[in-house]
């Protein structure tokens, strides 16, 4: 019982992130099975998810992670617990920028050359322990670039060592502003209270509005890369 226990939660953390806002802003997927199944997602479609079949193929323990008691303020069993839909409905018209009053960017990150390419140091699990004390960390999205090989089996990904880091409430994102970023005001000595550093390299924060008015100000020098496929913490 108590390594079924244990399945249940790690399954259950695992819905909550997919039923998430940051995941449906991001997840294609996800939305289009809400989309076309009444706010639905089968069971038996969430446990061909890799990080769901890692735990667990039995769509019963499924079921029963999806009652699991931190999760019931997201989502909610079907009646025929065949399926699971959101608590409150996520609307794409609406909701697919609250992603920027709840996000941080944070730069430096460490980065090692492997085969010829940067890779990060540092995992998601590993930035994500940073944040967690101001409040529930939503999502980490690691920043690459990718490169413009003609064939798309060779391009690859290149760490650039910064990442935006989506806390689930505005409160947390405010309070690890209020502690990260220096005072627009310089205050008293123009420096954040707390600096974070991963090793020997100390991180750059600022909030992710204040990154997107800055690259809106700065004229672009050259075309944006494509966008990286996106791979959730």
């Amino acid at each position: 019982m108590a390594d079924e226990t244990k399945v249940i939660e790690n399954v259950a953390e695992r819905l909550r992130f997919f039923f998430s806002d940051a995941n449906l802003r991001r997840d294609k997927f996800m939305r289009k099975e809400l989309e076309d199944n009444e706010g639905k997602v089968a069971i038996e479609t969430l446990l061909r998810f890799n990080s769901i079949k890692q735990y667990t193929e039995d769509a019963a323990i499924v079921a029963k992670a999806a009652t699991h008691e931190s999760v019931t303020d997201r989502i909610k069993l079907s009646e025929d617990e065949k399926s699971i839909s959101r608590a409150v409905a996520f609307d794409p018209a609406t909701q697919m920028n609250d992603n920027v009053q709840l996000s941080i960017r944070v730069t430096n990150l460490p980065t090692e050359e492997v085969d010829g390419e940067q890779k990060y140091k540092v995992s998601r699990e590993d930035i994500k322990e940073l944040f967690v004390k101001y409040g529930p960390v939503a999502l980490i999205n690691l920043h690459h670039h990718r490169s413009k090989r003609s064939s798309p089996s060779k391009r690859s990904a290149t760490a650039t060592g910064a990442a935006f880091v989506e806390f689930e409430t505005v409160e947390a994102m405010e309070k690890a502003s209020a502690d990260l970023i220096a005072p627009a005001d310089g205050g008293e000595d123009g420096k954040a209270a707390t600096t974070l550093k991963v090793g020997d390299n100390e991180l750059g924060v600022q909030t992710m509005q204040t990154w997107l008015d800055e690259k809106k100000n700065t004229p672009s020098k050259r075309k944006e890369a494509p966008p990286v496929e996106f791979k959730p913490y």
